[in-house]
């Protein structure tokens, strides 16, 4: 087992943890999008944050726990949660409060810019990025795979082939023996006529 696939599982779990926790942990040490406190219960707490960074976060378990078969899914999944994270603010002013500060993005500090960058698009944008790496490498593996089974096939297919219509040579002067055919019967067989010569 690659062991890439772990890694970028586990800094996507990681990645979906902090996009979920993050509007209920950050106002606690001042880092915040909107007025609401520590461990508030808000619309745009868990529509924004919430349930696209648990998806991200199923997908990353996905990715250290299943086989390559399901390595797709998980990467779809933190793809969708990645792209709500970065996306989400900008549709979420059709039914969240205009007055809310999520929807409303704009900075005239750099801590005004490093808001969002850590809510919305800098999270929103690794997550992504690694997603779309594992399922590129899971394509780029699967096709190899498939590939390297049908040139084995391939391969033990025309050597039984070749074997098993070569002739055999027969020392001391017996006649050549041939194969049977596909039907088990004989395979028709070459006469030769001999000819002595008298001194």
């Amino acid at each position: 087992m690659s062991t890439r696939r772990p890694v970028t599982g586990v800094l996507l779990m990681l990645l979906g943890a902090w996009a979920a926790i993050l509007p209920y942990v950050g106002p606690a040490f001042g880092y915040r999008m909107t007025a609401a406190g520590s461990w508030t219960w808000t619309a745009s707490a868990w529509e924004l944050h919430l349930a696209a960074g648990a998806l991200v976060l199923v997908g990353g378990m996905m990715l250290v726990l299943s086989r390559w078969g399901s390595t797709a899914i998980g990467a779809w999944c933190a793809i969708v949660g990645g792209v709500w994270i970065v996306l989400g603010p900008l549709f979420a002013s059709l039914w969240l409060p205009v007055t809310s500060s999520e929807t409303q993005v704009f900075s005239s500090t750099l801590n005004d810019a490093a808001r969002p960058l850590g809510y919305h698009y800098g999270t929103g944008l690794l997550i992504v990025l690694i997603a779309a790496y594992v399922l590129g490498r899971a394509s780029v593996l699967g096709r190899a795979g498939r590939m390297v089974e049908a040139a084995a096939a391939g391969g033990a297919t025309g050597a039984a082939t070749t074997r098993d219509r070569e002739p055999v040579d027969l020392r001391d002067g017996a006649p050549t023996a041939y194969p049977s055919d596909v039907d088990g019967a004989p395979a028709e067989r070459p006469t030769a006529t001999t000819t002595r010569h008298r001194a």
